[in-house]
């Protein structure tokens, strides 16, 4: 991300100052200024940027930051004769937070200043408006109002599409998007999940599947939830064996599978074993012996 693009959302506070809330009011009597905004760092300048703002006459109420992608907050606003004062903090990514002042020297012109502090240091932004006729700032304020609609709308879509990508990794136990840097699982409760899943007969085999994609397999799964694949088989075995879980036994859990092998399917001609409820344990089982799992 450039310092350019991070510095988009914060002109359209500077072009909020005198915006007021977002309550839906038509045909209220506003001002409609020309707004241009300078902003500057440590060796680096851009060019100044001019915009028509409308606005309410009544300067009483805070600031409102209008790109919600940001989620931006206003604090501490005060009104001391002609100036105004407040401070601000985005969550971003990335965080920032500053102080701005506005001073509205005359009926028809304001000027102030914001400085906002960042990871990539502190910046300075010029404010000077100047009055060039009357508005609707009711109008103004509905289509605020519906600009944070849509961006929530959109937010929320990006939550949702986040959260169903977390949940397909932990039910196909794909380490790969769920451990991934920077990526959409960043919640703990989606390591909880896969590591939970992983100790459970369905999830323990599907990521031993994944073994053929790099970066999964148990040897990874295992690492990521901090345990050894001795304890996770354990468990998983011990529960399969207490639920009969003879298809899985037969070909996961060695130790357990051994004796069932040596008391139901030893010495049983093919009559006897046609007719046991363990053929297919004792087909698998044979299996995995002769390809050595």
């Amino acid at each position: 991300m450039t310092i350019s693009t991070l510095l988009r959302p914060l002109a359209a506070v500077a072009l909020a100052t005198l915006a007021g809330t977002a309550a839906a009011q038509t045909q209220e009597p506003g001002d409609l200024w020309e707004v241009t905004t300078k902003m500057s760092m440590p060796g680096m300048e851009m060019p100044g940027h001019t915009s028509k703002v409308c606005s309410s006459k009544d300067w009483d109420k805070p600031p409102v930051a209008t790109d919600e992608r940001q989620n931006c907050t206003i604090a501490d606003f005060k009104k001391t004769g002609t100036k105004a004062s407040w401070t601000m903090r985005c969550d971003g990514p990335p965080l920032m937070t500053g102080q701005a002042e506005v001073d509205r020297n005359a009926p028809d012109h304001y000027a102030g200043w914001m400085k906002i502090n960042m990871p990539q240091g502190t910046m300075t932004m010029t404010m000077d408006g100047k009055r060039i006729g009357d508005c609707d700032a009711g109008e103004s304020k509905q289509q605020m109002a519906a600009i944070t609609a849509r961006a929530n709308a959109i937010k929320q879509q990006a939550a949702s599409a986040q959260t169903f990508a977390c949940q397909q990794a932990v039910t196909s136990m794909n380490l790969n998007t769920l451990a991934m840097a920077g990526g959409p699982c960043t919640d703990p409760s989606s390591k909880t999940a896969y590591c939970d899943r992983l100790k459970t007969q369905e999830g323990f085999q599907m990521a031993k599947a994944q073994a053929s994609t790099p970066g999964n397999g148990l040897a990874q799964a295992t690492a990521f939830c901090g345990t050894d694949l001795g304890t996770v088989k354990a468990k998983v075995c011990g529960d399969a064996l207490a639920a009969d879980a003879l298809d899985f036994i037969a070909t996961e859990c060695p130790d357990q599978a051994r004796p069932i092998a040596q008391r139901e399917c030893s010495g049983r001609d093919y009559t006897a074993m046609m007719a046991s409820r363990y053929r297919a344990f004792c087909t698998a089982y044979s299996r995995a012996q002769l390809s050595g799992r």
